[in-house]
Order: C-alpha cells, then sequence, then structure tokens
C-alpha cells in the first residue's frame, strides 16, 4: 500500500498489505493501529511505529461467506 506525505509532498515506504487490493482503511483513536480491509474479506492491521503487519484476520469467513461458498461448490459436483 503507497503512502504518502502530504505535508513534505513526497511519496513514503509502501507497507506490504497481503492483500490484492483494499477498499476501506482507518487508524483506531484507541491504540493507534492502521487497519485495512481487503477485496478478499482480510482485515489486516499495522503498527505504524514500526512499519508492520501485526496481524490479519478473516473476516468473510469469521461472518460464513467462505464455509457457504465451499458448501455451493461442493453441492455443484455432487
Amino acid at each position: 500500500m503507497c503512502r504518502l506525505n502530504l505535508a513534505e509532498g513526497r511519496f513514503l515506504s509502501p507497507l506490504p498489505a497481503k492483500s490484492p487490493g483494499i477498499n476501506a482503511c482507518g487508524i483506531s483513536s484507541v491504540h493507534g493501529l492502521f487497519g485495512c480491509a481487503g477485496d478478499d474479506g482480510i482485515l489486516e492491521c499495522f503498527d505504524l511505529r514500526k512499519r508492520t503487519s501485526i496481524g490479519t484476520l478473516n473476516a468473510a469467513a469469521a461472518a460464513g461467506a467462505v464455509s457457504f461458498c465451499l458448501a455451493l461448490f461442493s453441492m455443484h459436483w455432487l
């Protein structure tokens, strides 16, 4: 994910996100983590002090989307 410093007008080093595309992002006011929601249903959080990913959460699977798709796929081949 590309980062831009608007005050200095230059690009910063990118954050390597695991998702192929990012749909939404935001910074938590509680702990300062930067969260990114990806095209593939993965929520990835970054610690901007270290500029590294601290973890991912498969939000689509937690909502049942992946199991539903697998059920449809398996039913198709029966």
